[in-house]
């Protein structure tokens, strides 16, 4: 499953249907960790994998509450490893849940 981010505004957003564009907007770190991978891009498109071996970066969930989940970035790109990002509800419309893992490849192909 693909999910397209885009940055409008300094401010990156997911691409989710039928929720607004403040509910989309990535806060917490979720908004720095799509800063670093876009390196300069303003749209993106992460893949979601089921595959460690193809993931380029593995999210492992370190708190639950009703409002989101906090993750901890894992990842070869130093820059990437050990940040922490927050991530919202709208999750569930895209994942069904906040899993335990959230393996992650990305391609920037089609973007500029």
């Amino acid at each position: 499953m693909n999910l397209r981010f885009y940055k409008k505004d300094n401010c990156w957003y997911a691409d989710v249907a039928g929720h607004t564009e403040e509910e989309n907007q990535m806060v917490s770190g979720s908004d720095i960790l799509l800063e670093r991978i876009a390196n300069g891009r303003t749209e993106l498109e992460i893949r979601f994998v089921n595959d460690p071996r193809i993931a380029r970066a593995v999210l492992v969930q370190c708190n639950h509450t009703e409002d989101g989940a906090t993750y901890i970035v894992f990842s070869h790109d130093w820059e990437l490893s050990r940040a922490k990002c927050w991530i919202c509800n709208v999750t569930h419309d895209v994942l069904g849940e906040h899993p335990e893992l959230i393996m992650i490849d990305y391609d920037f192909e089609n973007y500029s």
